[in-house]
């Protein structure tokens, strides 16, 4: 699909509605205090919904644009991995093409969001409504490691890039962890639950703009004086990730190297 048909495809309304914003007449237009950014306080100007030509503007941030743009500020993802989120023209509705969800809780056990996976791949969080539902942002939501009270509890914890990855390492007895929305999304707050824990970090490998490799070095910066030990595997050639490891029969500490 074309960038115009997408927004043919995706009504902003209908869009924003979906993320779980209340939307407020005024006028041909709406209003809502909902934003791909943040949430606006009282007393901030909401945000501007278009439905004109399928467009907002939040003018507090300054920015704007149509549903795609919205799904690039929220997700942080370029231009053409927003449009292939909504090029199945349901308004991001894409339940019913998930393959996978990953709880993220508390320290307790305590749902906080979920990491939803479907196909074609791609990615979104959602966080509970409180009635059974969901809603698809994590504003206001405390952003936590993924399987966090086996991380706290453990003195040795594997890090991936994703939760496929620590879920196939969790299967072998392994500790292991992500943080939510992947490469390059890394929080310093992170660090602290690794706090005197020995890490040991996978990194995805292959992709020409080298994600992986930067977020494995964004990762080792901000634990560095906080984790016992650091210790970075790197897989032998031939493999993108740990899964990809794991599915051909390996385990343990064959054929690895680590730095």
């Amino acid at each position: 699909m074309s960038r115009e048909e997408i927004i043919r495809a995706n009504p902003i309304v209908d869009f924003v509605r979906n993320r779980g914003h209340k939307l407020m007449p005024a006028g041909k237009n709406f209003l809502t205090s909902g934003s791909p950014a943040t949430r606006h306080k009282p007393g901030h100007r909401p945000v501007t919904i278009y439905p004109a030509n399928n467009s907002w503007y939040d003018h507090d941030l300054k920015m704007g644009g149509s549903v795609i743009d919205w799904v690039m500020h929220e997700q942080g993802v370029t231009a053409a991995d927003a449009m292939r989120q909504l090029g199945a023209g349901n308004n991001g509705a894409t339940e019913s093409k998930i393959v996978a969800t990953y709880d993220y809780t508390d320290e307790g056990g305590k749902l906080l969001f979920q990491t939803v996976r479907y196909e074609p791949k791609d990615f979104y969080q959602r966080r509970p409504d409180g009635k059974g539902g969901w809603i698809k942002n994590l504003e206001g939501v405390r952003r936590v490691l993924y399987r966090l009270p086996e991380v706290m509890a453990a003195q040795s914890v594997a890090i991936t890039e994703g939760e496929k990855d620590a879920d196939n390492l969790c299967s072998l007895g392994i500790t292991a962890t992500t943080n939510p929305m992947g490469a390059g999304k890394w929080r310093n707050e992170y660090s602290e639950t690794l706090r005197g824990k020995d890490v040991v970090i996978f990194g995805d490998v292959g992709d020409a703009k080298r994600e992986g490799e930067i977020h494995v070095e964004q990762v080792i910066a901000s634990i560095n004086g906080i984790a016992r030990s650091i210790k970075r595997v790197a897989l032998p050639d031939g493999f993108h990730d740990i899964s990809d490891y794991i599915a051909n029969g390996i385990s343990g500490s064959d054929n690895q190297r680590t730095d």
